[in-house]
Protein backbone atom coordinates (compact mmCIF):
# COMPACT_ATOMS: atom_id res chain seq x y z
CA UNK A 1 0.00 0.00 0.00
CA UNK A 2 0.86 3.67 -0.72
CA UNK A 3 1.93 5.96 1.99
CA UNK A 4 -0.71 9.05 1.86
CA UNK A 5 2.29 10.91 1.00
CA UNK A 6 3.02 9.06 -2.08
CA UNK A 7 -0.77 8.94 -3.31
CA UNK A 8 -0.72 12.63 -2.96
CA UNK A 9 2.20 13.08 -5.20
CA UNK A 10 1.11 10.41 -7.72
CA UNK A 11 -2.43 11.81 -7.36
CA UNK A 12 -1.57 15.47 -8.07
CA UNK A 13 0.55 14.06 -11.40
CA UNK A 14 -3.29 12.95 -12.52
CA UNK A 15 -5.32 15.28 -11.86
CA UNK A 16 -2.87 18.07 -13.86
CA UNK A 17 -3.93 15.45 -16.66
CA UNK A 18 -7.58 15.88 -16.20
CA UNK A 19 -9.96 18.03 -17.78
CA UNK A 20 -10.56 19.39 -14.10
CA UNK A 21 -13.17 21.92 -15.35
CA UNK A 22 -15.66 19.43 -17.35
CA UNK A 23 -15.41 17.19 -14.21
CA UNK A 24 -15.94 19.55 -11.79
CA UNK A 25 -19.29 20.67 -13.92
CA UNK A 26 -20.07 17.05 -13.54
CA UNK A 27 -19.50 16.26 -9.66
CA UNK A 28 -21.44 19.80 -8.88
CA UNK A 29 -24.33 18.96 -10.72
CA UNK A 30 -24.25 15.33 -9.07
CA UNK A 31 -23.88 17.71 -5.82
CA UNK A 32 -27.10 20.14 -6.76
CA UNK A 33 -29.69 17.13 -7.40
CA UNK A 34 -28.35 15.35 -3.62
CA UNK A 35 -31.57 15.68 -1.16
CA UNK A 36 -28.79 16.53 1.38
CA UNK A 37 -27.95 18.95 -0.66
CA UNK A 38 -31.16 20.58 -1.46
CA UNK A 39 -32.02 20.23 2.54
CA UNK A 40 -28.83 22.23 3.55
CA UNK A 41 -29.42 25.71 4.61
CA UNK A 42 -25.79 26.20 5.29
CA UNK A 43 -23.22 25.19 2.84
CA UNK A 44 -19.24 24.98 4.35
CA UNK A 45 -16.63 24.76 1.22
CA UNK A 46 -13.35 25.72 0.52
CA UNK A 47 -12.56 28.15 -2.62
CA UNK A 48 -11.12 25.87 -5.29
CA UNK A 49 -7.51 26.18 -6.01
CA UNK A 50 -5.24 25.29 -8.92
CA UNK A 51 -6.65 22.29 -10.18
CA UNK A 52 -9.37 21.58 -6.94
CA UNK A 53 -12.69 20.91 -8.11
CA UNK A 54 -14.62 23.78 -9.09
CA UNK A 55 -16.33 24.94 -6.25
CA UNK A 56 -17.33 28.55 -7.97
CA UNK A 57 -20.68 27.88 -8.66
CA UNK A 58 -21.12 26.87 -5.05
CA UNK A 59 -19.88 30.25 -3.82
CA UNK A 60 -22.67 32.37 -6.43
CA UNK A 61 -25.72 30.36 -4.94
CA UNK A 62 -27.92 33.07 -3.58
CA UNK A 63 -30.46 30.25 -1.67
CA UNK A 64 -27.68 29.17 0.51
CA UNK A 65 -25.79 30.38 3.19
CA UNK A 66 -22.11 29.55 2.23
CA UNK A 67 -18.89 29.99 4.50
CA UNK A 68 -15.31 29.50 4.09
CA UNK A 69 -12.05 28.25 5.38
CA UNK A 70 -9.86 31.13 7.29
CA UNK A 71 -6.57 29.82 8.06
CA UNK A 72 -5.02 31.31 11.30
CA UNK A 73 -1.57 30.31 12.71
CA UNK A 74 -2.33 26.15 12.48
CA UNK A 75 -6.27 26.35 13.03
CA UNK A 76 -8.85 26.71 10.04
CA UNK A 77 -12.48 28.16 10.93
CA UNK A 78 -15.20 29.35 8.45
CA UNK A 79 -16.70 32.11 8.09
CA UNK A 80 -19.30 33.78 6.04
CA UNK A 81 -18.27 34.10 2.35
CA UNK A 82 -17.74 37.44 0.62
CA UNK A 83 -15.76 37.34 -2.43
CA UNK A 84 -15.34 41.21 -1.77
CA UNK A 85 -12.85 40.94 1.29
CA UNK A 86 -10.69 38.18 -0.12
CA UNK A 87 -7.20 38.13 0.04
CA UNK A 88 -4.31 35.07 -0.62
CA UNK A 89 -3.33 33.05 2.51
CA UNK A 90 0.49 32.05 3.34
CA UNK A 91 -0.59 28.95 0.65
CA UNK A 92 -1.63 30.81 -2.02
CA UNK A 93 -5.41 30.33 -1.16
CA UNK A 94 -7.81 33.13 -1.30
CA UNK A 95 -9.71 33.15 2.34
CA UNK A 96 -11.68 35.98 3.79
CA UNK A 97 -9.72 39.05 5.30
CA UNK A 98 -11.56 38.62 8.53
CA UNK A 99 -14.21 37.37 9.88
CA UNK A 100 -16.45 35.65 12.71
CA UNK A 101 -16.19 31.70 13.47
CA UNK A 102 -19.29 30.22 12.29
CA UNK A 103 -19.78 25.95 13.50
CA UNK A 104 -21.92 23.96 11.03
CA UNK A 105 -24.56 21.91 12.77
CA UNK A 106 -26.04 18.40 11.86
CA UNK A 107 -28.40 20.00 8.81
CA UNK A 108 -25.30 21.47 7.23
CA UNK A 109 -22.81 20.56 5.18
CA UNK A 110 -19.32 20.93 4.82
CA UNK A 111 -17.65 20.36 1.23
CA UNK A 112 -14.19 18.72 2.21
CA UNK A 113 -10.88 18.81 -0.74
CA UNK A 114 -9.40 15.84 -1.46
CA UNK A 115 -6.25 14.59 -3.40
CA UNK A 116 -7.61 11.31 -3.35
CA UNK A 117 -10.43 9.14 -1.22
CA UNK A 118 -11.41 5.12 -1.30
CA UNK A 119 -14.88 3.84 -0.55
CA UNK A 120 -14.49 3.27 2.47
CA UNK A 121 -15.09 7.48 3.04
CA UNK A 122 -11.57 7.87 4.03
CA UNK A 123 -9.57 10.84 2.08
CA UNK A 124 -5.20 12.36 1.39
CA UNK A 125 -5.86 15.45 1.50
CA UNK A 126 -2.74 18.33 1.74
CA UNK A 127 -1.01 17.31 4.61
CA UNK A 128 -2.06 20.02 7.48
CA UNK A 129 -4.87 18.47 9.03
CA UNK A 130 -6.86 21.47 9.36
CA UNK A 131 -9.69 19.47 8.49
CA UNK A 132 -9.17 16.64 10.81
CA UNK A 133 -9.00 18.75 13.73
CA UNK A 134 -11.59 21.45 12.77
CA UNK A 135 -14.13 18.54 12.14
CA UNK A 136 -13.10 16.25 15.21
CA UNK A 137 -15.84 17.63 17.57
CA UNK A 138 -18.87 18.90 14.82
CA UNK A 139 -21.72 16.70 13.68
CA UNK A 140 -22.28 17.70 10.23
CA UNK A 141 -22.36 15.92 7.01
CA UNK A 142 -18.90 15.64 5.42
CA UNK A 143 -19.07 15.87 1.49
CA UNK A 144 -15.88 15.07 -1.06
CA UNK A 145 -15.85 15.98 -4.27
CA UNK A 146 -13.36 14.09 -6.35
CA UNK A 147 -12.99 12.53 -9.64
CA UNK A 148 -13.73 9.16 -10.05
CA UNK A 149 -9.56 8.40 -11.20
CA UNK A 150 -8.48 9.67 -7.80
CA UNK A 151 -10.62 7.06 -5.76
CA UNK A 152 -8.06 4.61 -4.29
CA UNK A 153 -8.72 0.79 -3.60
CA UNK A 154 -7.43 1.82 0.11
CA UNK A 155 -6.10 4.83 1.24
CA UNK A 156 -3.76 4.53 4.82
CA UNK A 157 -5.25 6.39 7.84
CA UNK A 158 -5.27 7.20 11.28
CA UNK A 159 -7.73 7.54 14.05
CA UNK A 160 -7.32 10.67 13.89
CA UNK A 161 -8.34 11.19 10.68
CA UNK A 162 -12.38 11.98 10.21
CA UNK A 163 -14.07 9.72 7.72
CA UNK A 164 -16.45 11.75 5.24
CA UNK A 165 -20.31 10.82 4.77
CA UNK A 166 -20.65 11.31 1.13
CA UNK A 167 -18.59 10.94 -2.06
CA UNK A 168 -19.61 12.48 -4.83
CA UNK A 169 -17.66 12.02 -8.07
CA UNK A 170 -18.30 12.86 -11.94
CA UNK A 171 -20.43 9.13 -12.15
CA UNK A 172 -21.14 8.11 -9.05
CA UNK A 173 -22.68 9.25 -5.32
CA UNK A 174 -20.93 7.22 -2.48
CA UNK A 175 -23.27 7.73 0.85
CA UNK A 176 -21.69 6.15 4.21
CA UNK A 177 -24.38 4.56 5.99
CA UNK A 178 -21.96 3.98 9.04
CA UNK A 179 -21.96 7.70 9.69
CA UNK A 180 -25.30 8.49 8.39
Amino acid sequence: MLTKQEIRIKNKKIRSKLNINVISEKIISNLFKTQEFINANNVFTYISFGNEIDTSKILQLKNKKIYVPKIINSSMFFTKYDKNTLIKNKFGIYEPIDGYPNTPNEHDIVIIPALAADKTFNRVGYGGGFYDKYLRDIQCLKIILIPDVLLEKNIPHETHDIKSDMIITENQILLNKINS
